[in-house]
């Protein structure tokens, strides 16, 4: 296992950890948004 597996491996980790972050506060705020119109 090369550094560039390596460097391509620790990048894919980190952005899927964004991505799931990201999805979670978006759902975090349609809730909110939601639960304010009703």
């Amino acid at each position: 296992m090369n550094w560039k597996n390596k460097e391509i491996l620790i990048f894919f980790l980190s952005g899927s950890a964004y991505f799931l972050t990201g999805i979670l506060f978006l759902t975090v705020i349609y809730n909110l948004i939601r639960t304010i119109l009703n």
